[in-house]
């Protein structure tokens, strides 16, 4: 099974992307669609969730209250430390505090299919990387990393995976496969999609 996914990074509170995000996720029949911080607004968390057939998932980063992360658990989405399975993918994320995250996931010891992180890796070649992500990606052998906290448009390096600032409209899809792990990444920007009575 080919899993499609759409990843948004630094959202930033922007509600009135949702209509975009909602559009996208079901014209693509996306499965998941992963956050990787900085939502910023629980509502964006609440609407998209009930109104896409896919799962939510998401870390928090350095912008995000309490109240997003309350959001994100109560649609079993929040997996800052955790490992979950969705799909038949192992999928495991670390938030803003790297350190507590990073030890969660290594304690459960599961090889991951996706690394979402907040952080990128010294080795995704952009600012702001850390050392305990390579640690991690070292240890759980993720197939894919998609990161949260960069400074571009979009990043695709080997398996990293940055869907650029969501708040100017960036996003990625990816396209995932169990068995060859062969990933289609494009990064596009919300306000290309076209929503025909939508």
């Amino acid at each position: 099974m080919v899993s499609k996914i759409l990843a948004i990074s630094n959202i930033n509170g922007r509600e009135d992307l949702i209509p975009y995000i909602v559009y996208l996720a079901s014209t693509e029949k996306i499965d998941i669609v992963l956050f990787c911080g900085n939502i910023v607004s629980p509502l964006i968390i609440e609407e998209i969730s009930k109104r896409i057939k896919g799962r939510v998932l998401g870390v928090a980063g350095n912008l995000d209250d309490p109240s997003v992360i309350k959001m994100l658990k109560s649609i079993n989405g929040f997996i800052d430390g955790r490992i979950v399975e969705v799909y038949g993918l192992n999928i495991g994320g670390v938030g803003f505090n790297p350190e507590l995250s990073v030890n969660r996931l290594l304690r459960e010891n599961k090889d991951l299919d996706i690394l979402v992180s907040f952080y990128p890796s010294i080795k995704a070649s952009i600012n702001n990387g850390v050392g305990m992500i390579d640690r991690l990606i070292k240890t759980l052998h993720p197939q894919i990393v998609v990161f949260g906290r960069g400074y571009r448009k979009c990043l695709v390096n080997d398996k990293y995976v940055f869907p650029g600032e969501g708040h100017k409209g960036f996003y990625a899809l990816i396209k995932l496969g169990k068995k060859d792990y062969e990933a289609k990444i494009y990064c596009r920007h919300f306000q290309d999609v076209v929503m025909d009575n939508y």
